[in-house]
């Protein structure tokens, strides 16, 4: 398959990535546009390695790497920003702005990329906090929230700037299994209706049964089908 396609959003060839104590090494992988995959492995395995390296804070020391039409091998510093705008990255930690409301946090993403026009801001923001279903939470600040609400936030914040791609690292993890449940739903009706690509590390196989699609594992300094 030609990595320089538009239908591919991730491809990796003999890729190796180091990290603190995590080694990956000989990743190859291929992930098309549109496609739901689901990362597993154990703690310590590379699972965020990997995903890090994916939106450059993890620099590839080998091999081929491309996401969303950018070399991840070569690229500069001034485009990493560029990249970055292109996907939708939901962390572990939620990292939402305490100092100001759900609807600041969301227009600062949008603000940080260049857009000015306030009209279009408000209306982007609430039409992500509505597909999220907080719309009635725009003017709350985040630490009055519940976990799942913050969540729930952390995605919204994630495709504000409609990206190809949503990188979302164990979304579910401090939630019950009710919550977990409405963000994977979210997830793939992003998925589904905007063709946005999805790559969601997880521990939690009860959601991987319920919600069929592609696994790939880090076992072993791999990455494996």
């Amino acid at each position: 398959m030609d990595a320089q396609t538009k239908d591919i959003s991730v491809y990796m060839k003999n890729v190796s990535l180091s990290y603190e104590k995590t080694i990956l090494t000989d990743i190859n992988l291929t992930i098309e546009k549109g496609e739901f995959v689901y990362l597993i492995g154990k703690t310590g395995a590379g699972k965020s390695t990997l995903l890090r390296s994916m939106y450059a804070d993890v620099p590839i020391e080998s091999g081929e790497g491309k996401i969303c039409g950018f070399d991840l091998k070569n690229i500069s510093k001034r485009n990493i920003p560029l990249l970055r705008r292109k996907l939708g990255i939901v962390f572990q930690d939620m990292q939402l702005l305490n100092d100001r409301t759900v609807f600041n946090n969301l227009a600062f993403v949008l603000k940080a990329t260049g857009n000015k026009d306030k009209n279009f801001i408000k209306e982007r923001v609430m039409q992500c906090l509505e597909s999220v279903g907080l719309q009635d939470k725009a003017e709350v600040y985040p630490y009055n929230l519940s976990e799942g609400e913050m969540q729930r936030i952390v995605l919204a914040r994630a495709i504000v700037n409609a990206p190809e791609m949503v990188i979302a690292d164990e979304p579910t993890g401090n939630l019950d299994p009710i919550t977990s449940e409405e963000i994977v739903k979210l997830l793939f009706k992003l998925n589904k209706e905007n063709n946005t690509t999805v790559l969601m590390a997880t521990h939690d196989y009860l959601i991987i049964n319920d919600f069929r699609s592609r696994v790939i594992s880090c076992e072993d300094g791999k990455i494996i089908e």
